[in-house]
């Protein structure tokens, strides 16, 4: 698969400000290095996950009860992402 079908087949709607939604978590490491090509825009990760259940935690090796705030998530706890485009607007 290449980044264009990628980004064509998880294309978010065009009223969203995101790129493309909804990406599995396993597909984030290639992503990135699509990315980080010189030529390629420069994009922000946003993590989605459930907002509460048992979670498999494999760096520790054991279930845990995650609970979490609506608009946040850990990249750890995550099963989704969004990929959106870089604001240049600096705080």
């Amino acid at each position: 698969m290449t980044l264009d079908e990628l980004m064509i087949k998880y294309e978010s709607p065009v009223n969203e400000t995101s790129l493309a939604k909804g990406i599995p978590i396993k597909l984030l490491p290639w992503v990135q290095k699509e990315f980080n090509a010189p030529s390629r825009k420069k994009v922000r990760y946003v993590f989605r996950g459930v907002s509460g259940g048992w979670r498999y935690l494999e760096n520790m090796g054991k279930y845990e009860w995650y609970i979490r705030p609506q608009s946040f998530c850990h990249k750890g706890m995550a099963d989704t992402f969004a990929i959106y485009k870089r604001s240049s607007y600096v705080y």
